[in-house]
């Protein structure tokens, strides 16, 4: 049996470095090694206010983040500035 949980955790090695950059790799590791030493060192880390809070405030960067995402995509971050400039030359 230790043969064939072997070969199970080498396939999804294998798989994760296939499928994925390292960076991301890399950033998933760093987090659940934050997740870890956070929990061992604070002792109300894991309540539920303090995951809500966790949850609440990474909401609100994500919200932003999905938003600038579009506005990167269509090529339209420089109309602010622009309406800006135009009003500075009148």
């Amino acid at each position: 049996m230790s043969n064939s949980s072997s070969v199970v955790k080498q396939n999804f090695i294998h798989r994760l470095a296939r499928d994925y950059s390292p960076l991301v790799l890399i950033m998933v590791a760093v987090f659940i090694a934050i997740f870890v030493i956070g929990a061992a060192t604070a002792p109300n880390f894991l309540t539920v206010l303090n995951i809500k809070t966790i949850l609440r405030d990474a909401a609100i960067v994500g919200i932003m983040a999905i938003g600038l995402t579009f506005v990167t995509l269509s090529g339209n971050f420089f109309l602010l500035s622009m309406k800006e400039l135009s009003l500075i030359h009148i």
